[in-house]
């Protein structure tokens, strides 16, 4: 199934209730949903007028705390014809926890050090998982196997009965794809 909507959160709580149900059907199995898991990620959020009091921008704060956590290259390393990038970056257990980042140092034109928690908040938040489109909707799509003697036939219109019982969000629709 084929399920067209543009809200996140609708589109998991019905891709969801679809998938519960289709694991009810005798006959299929396997149950998957297309869209990947929310991933963990630790967010910055600066303070322009704190960052301006502080002689920074975004830009260059951001900068800084990028190559704090990914590093720079500062070099390149030759062996044999192959070149290899020298990266700096903090130890990875001084950028693991929301503390770490939030001590993290950046410093001014004036050679000023100044701690990220001084000019932003550090916070935890997920990342949205990948979007697929298709005729420029955003869609997800649950799919499940056909157990052997199933005819695909008689399993699609037994999902269709169960899909009939979920109520749809406004804006939203499903159609039948796969093969």
């Amino acid at each position: 199934f084929e399920m067209y909507g543009y809200d996140f959160e609708a589109t998991d709580r019905v891709a969801k209730e679809l998938r519960a149900e289709l694991m009810k059907v005798k006959g299929v199995s396997e149950v998957r949903i297309s869209r990947s898991d929310y991933q963990p990620e630790i967010q910055v959020d600066f303070d322009r007028e704190k960052l301006a009091r502080h002689g920074l921008n975004l830009s260059t704060a951001a900068t800084y705390l990028r190559n704090r956590i990914n590093g720079s290259v500062m070099s390149y390393y030759r062996e044999d014809g192959d070149e290899y990038n020298i990266r700096v970056r903090y130890d990875r257990q001084f950028r693991e926890s929301l503390e770490d980042i939030a001590n993290i140092t950046i410093y001014n034109q004036m050679g000023q050090g100044i701690k990220i928690r001084d000019v932003g908040q550090v916070k935890e938040a997920s990342t949205t998982p990948d979007i697929t489109r298709k005729d420029r909707e955003r869609y997800v799509t649950i799919s499940g196997t056909v157990g052997a003697g199933y005819a695909l036939s008689d399993l699609v219109e037994q999902t269709k009965v169960e899909m009939a019982k979920i109520p749809m969000p406004q804006g939203f629709m499903w159609q039948i794809g796969g093969t």
